[in-house]
């Protein structure tokens, strides 16, 4: 495998586990872990982005990398960890804590309902009618899409920030 790969892989393992043991450290402080706490995680990614940047043109580039490589590594590692956090998500979900997606279900309908006078009636009842429908798969696959969209904004920042091309001298 070449050293993109390898490099995306790790990081964005070790990105995913760390989301994920973040995620069971909010649910045991028993704070809601899908909701908005879960925002206090988002610099997870962001550190192994920055890391596994660093590393591949450190270690592997000699001291030298474009934006393009840099911001395919950092989109890279962040889809790798998204997928391994919400695979490990899910199967927690069905398999170990089942009433993971109850609780998630009633914050929706607690905040909805804080909401609903300032939402029109068409709005809320599509609400209520997609929470009804809110399944672990749907709740996985949503924290997959975020995790990822942050990433791609992730990336485009730190490849300028990482980005270093060799300078040209002159020859007389």
């Amino acid at each position: 495998m070449n050293p993109t790969g390898k490099v995306m892989l790790n990081y964005g393992a070790m990105s995913g586990l760390c989301s994920f043991v973040f995620f069971l450290m909010l649910q045991g402080m028993g704070w809601n872990a899908l909701g908005q706490a879960s925002l206090l995680g988002s610099w997870i990614p962001v550190v192994f982005i920055c890391l596994a940047t660093g590393k591949l043109r450190d270690h592997f580039l000699g001291g030298f990398i474009t934006y393009g490589q840099a911001f395919r590594l950092g989109f890279l590692t962040a889809c790798s960890g998204a997928f391994l956090f919400a695979l490990i998500l899910y199967i927690y979900g069905t398999a170990v804590n089942h009433e993971l997606i109850e609780v998630y279900k009633s914050d929706v309908l607690e905040d909805l309902e804080k909401t609903k006078s300032i939402l029109n009636d068409t709005i809320y009842e599509a609400s209520m009618e997609s929470l009804d429908k809110t399944t672990m798969f749907t709740i996985a696959s949503s924290a997959f899409f975020s995790k990822t969209f942050g990433g791609l904004l992730v990336s485009l920042i730190t490849a300028g920030f990482y980005r270093r091309t060799p300078m040209i001298q002159d020859q007389e």
